[in-house]
């Protein structure tokens, strides 16, 4: 989650968080991250500390709270600040937060924070694969038995794998993952098969398979578009 008020830096972060393939909540300002924490559940929030209202430092402090008196685990908190002075800091760390950013924020020690909230961070971009070329290896039989109905039913599949992943039902998204890694193998797609693999797999952090999930979600979807045309 992104709690900033100004319109222009949440476009910026919404960019830079989305091109690694990470799902971003904007707050508007600290009653509204308060609010969205309440309801849901977030790998990092990044908190810029002065906004209308209630402020980050004042919304850190309280989210603090109620993860004590709830008995919740601790959500990293990074405050965000054009200018992060010695006696802002010490506020900070009083506060709660886990450490602090300034702006304009350094691309590389974003990335850096958030690869460590990963145990194994997924790679920048999926290998190029040709499914045209797959499926001229593959049993044409086969898939002319279960080609339609494979057209069908992946759309659903990935609505499902999707809506899994917002859920933070990793049970379901590891079966989900489980059966289209059957299906894709059908077809030849074997980078693809490895990845859902990868997810069925994993068990680390929440932000480690939402961007696996991102990053998977086109690629069934290429290898039906590919077949149809054959």
């Amino acid at each position: 989650m992104v709690a900033e008020d100004n319109p222009v830096n949440q476009k910026l972060m919404i960019e830079l968080l989305g091109k690694g393939g990470h799902r971003v909540t904007i707050a508007g300002d600290g009653r509204e991250a308060i609010a969205r924490w309440e309801a849901d559940r977030f790998d990092i929030i990044l908190m810029d500390i002065q906004m209308p209202g209630v402020d980050g430092f004042a919304a850190t402090q309280q989210i603090r709270s109620l993860e004590k008196s709830r008995g919740v685990s601790h959500t990293p908190i990074y405050a965000l600040s054009a200018a992060v002075l010695p006696e802002d800091r010490q506020r900070g760390l009083s506060a709660g937060v886990d450490g602090c950013l300034t702006k304009p924020l350094h691309r590389e020690k974003l990335q850096d924070i958030l690869s460590r909230l990963c145990r194994d961070p997924v790679p920048d971009a999926l290998p190029a694969s040709d499914y045209r070329a797959a499926l001229a290896e593959a049993d044409a039989e086969i898939i002319d038995i279960i080609g339609e109905a494979f057209l069908a039913q992946v759309p659903g599949d990935l609505v499902r794998l999707h809506d899994a992943a917002d859920r933070s039902d990793w049970t379901q998204l590891a079966q989900l993952a489980h059966q289209l890694r059957g299906l894709v193998a059908n077809f030849g797609a074997v980078r693809l098969e490895k990845q859902l693999a990868a997810l069925e797999q994993q068990q680390g952090q929440r932000t480690q398979r939402k961007s696996t999930c991102l990053r998977l979600m086109k690629k069934p979807g290429r290898c039906a578009h590919r077949w149809s045309r054959i």
